[in-house]
């Protein structure tokens, strides 16, 4: 019976025990948590960070109809462009929409969110207790990247070797051309 085809009782080993294999464990570093609250900041003014900042709050709290019926209201207001899914803002625009509305749940406003926030202030009690910590989970992230990293690269050099291993080139011995005509003086006087 070969792994991982049919059973004991199929294969006519019913008495036999049937060896359960191990879960491998995973080499390197553990993962580490994702980033929950991190989004790369755009350039623009502060006036319109805040405008941003202001309506992506208000749509956490109001839902998405908020938001379709602000677009629609301010469309020929340039400082709600971001509004659109085509403009550049957007992404960082939903992103914090995602962010707060997810804080405002945690608070307790929509729904029963309390384990989250006590999760979330212990994280933050053990960042003030200990101050190291906050410096062992970058050490940790900044391991898993190198990881990351090394396990791309090796993953690169064999599919370079595979390559390799189709192009079998063998050198049997050099030729040396020479003209033609002393090739023949060579016949004449032989």
């Amino acid at each position: 019976m070969r792994a991982g085809r049919g059973t004991a009782v199929s294969a006519g080993r019913a008495g036999e025990a049937v060896p359960i294999p191990e879960p491998e464990k995973p080499k390197g570093p553990a993962e580490p948590p994702e980033f929950h609250f991190s989004a790369r900041m755009p350039n623009i003014s502060a006036q319109d960070l805040d405008v941003v900042r202001l309506t992506a709050l208000f749509v956490a709290k109001n839902g998405q109809q908020f938001r379709t019926t602000l677009s629609q209201r301010e469309t020929r207001n340039f400082q709600f462009d971001f509004l659109r899914p085509n403009h550049s803002l957007y992404q960082f625009f939903s992103r914090l929409v995602d962010q707060y509305t997810e804080l405002l749940r945690a608070s307790g406003i929509e729904g029963s969110g309390g384990k989250v926030e006590k999760e979330r202030i212990k994280e933050l009690e053990l960042n003030v207790k200990n101050r190291f910590h906050v410096l062992d989970r970058a050490k940790q992230r900044a391991e898993w990247a190198k990881y990351q990293e090394e396990q791309k690269l090796k993953k690169e050099e064999e599919e370079e070797q595979e390559k390799c291993e189709y192009l079998p080139i063998l050198v049997r011995s050099n030729i040396r051309l020479t003209s033609m005509k002393s090739n023949l003086r060579t016949n004449r006087l032989a």
